[in-house]
């Protein structure tokens, strides 16, 4: 079977051909054509999700901004109180921008070692679940079964601290039941005597790497980035719009097209600065917290859980297991498809009898 697989040096070997089609014909995957409209959709949809991220309905606090800054100029006009100044937006800009992306800066680290730290956990029981089966080969035991139910449901436990609040009696709860999860480990590595020492040994090891490697991505979750930075960056965004009102309305003098309310620049720089300052708050605050599952760019839980929920489709019947496997998903599907169309029948025929009665 492996000598029928082209080796990593004959797919890096093929210079003629673009890799992603290497790779698909390594897979047997169909290429995937595209045309000039599919791009332009794509494009299309790319430029309305980003104007949805950053001033979407669900923005109140962006909307909110953009109307106290329309307020505010409208306040500095000649209309209200005729007041302006000039000053150096750079100065503003930067005392605003920078500590918002270095916040940003950090909680992007943060997401990095913690999708690291989460990496290993999951190799770590994948190794674990692999050697819990040899030794049951080898060594006529049955712990296999019983080291994944608990491995599973460290999986939940783990994911229950990561989601959930840092402090309060739900989460002490959860990080309990994981301490219980890797004492059970323990107890599954020990439980088979006739497994030689050094073998023992070398899984506790693995297991002692899992749990620091729990330990480390519980830390950053609970003690995220400072907290009185990303403060002093909520009040700057909130405020410095407002503040430079009177400079927004700067921008009329020696206008031709200016009225008693004020020219249409002075509204059009005060709202772009608060479109792009919310758009970086948004941002910050999206990678915060990226074990809640609910950003575009948080960790991806489901994929998670279903890369260790397949461990049992891997070994030397792999290819078979997973091919049975697929089939009964297949088999799965099309049944549920039927009992939706059967379904959608019978709904169309009750409401012919209602329309006749």
């Amino acid at each position: 079977r492996m000598s029928a697989r082209p080796s990593s040096m004959d797919i890096n070997s093929s210079t003629k051909k673009h890799p992603k089609q290497v790779i698909r014909e390594y897979l047997d995957e169909p290429e995937e054509e595209t045309s000039f409209f599919d791009g332009v959709t794509e494009n299309l949809t790319k430029l309305l999700d980003g104007i949805s991220f950053s001033i979407g309905l669900t923005r109140f606090r962006t909307w909110l901004m953009i109307l106290l800054t329309v307020l505010s100029t409208y306040a500095c006009s000649e209309v209200m109180f005729n007041l302006r100044w000039e000053t150096s937006l750079a100065v503003v800009a930067v005392g605003t921008v920078f500590p918002v992306v270095f916040s940003i800066q950090a909680a992007y680290q943060n997401r990095e070692k913690s999708l690291k730290y989460l990496d290993d956990i999951k190799a770590t029981f994948i190794y674990m679940y692999f050697t819990f089966g040899e030794w049951d080969r080898l060594h006529s035991g049955n712990v296999q079964p019983e080291a994944e139910a608990t491995m599973s449901q460290l999986i939940v436990d783990i994911m229950a601290v990561l989601r959930g609040k840092q402090f309060g009696g739900v989460a002490r709860e959860s990080v309990h039941k994981v301490y219980d999860g890797w004492h059970q480990l323990c107890a599954d590595a020990h439980r088979n005597t006739k497994v030689p020492p050094p073998w023992v040994n070398g899984m506790s090891i693995s297991i002692r790497v899992a749990m620091s490697a729990f330990e480390s991505v519980k830390t950053l979750k609970d003690y995220e980035t400072p907290r009185g930075l990303r403060k002093l960056c909520y009040f700057l965004i909130m405020t410095t719009p407002i503040l430079l009102a009177p400079y927004w309305a700067n921008f009329c003098i020696d206008n031709p097209d200016e009225i008693e309310w004020g020219c249409l620049a002075s509204y059009f720089v005060g709202v772009l600065y608060v479109i792009i300052t919310s758009t970086l708050l948004h941002v910050q605050e999206a990678l915060e917290d990226p074990f809640d599952g609910d950003g575009i760019d948080d960790i991806k839980w489901d994929l998670f859980g279903n890369q260790l929920d397949i461990m049992a489709l891997h070994g030397p019947e792999g290819p078979k297991q997973r091919a049975e496997y697929r089939k009964e998903m297949d088999e799965m599907r099309a049944a549920k498809k039927e009992a939706q169309e059967q379904a959608k029948e019978g709904y169309q025929e009750a409401d012919v009898k209602d329309s006749k009665a």
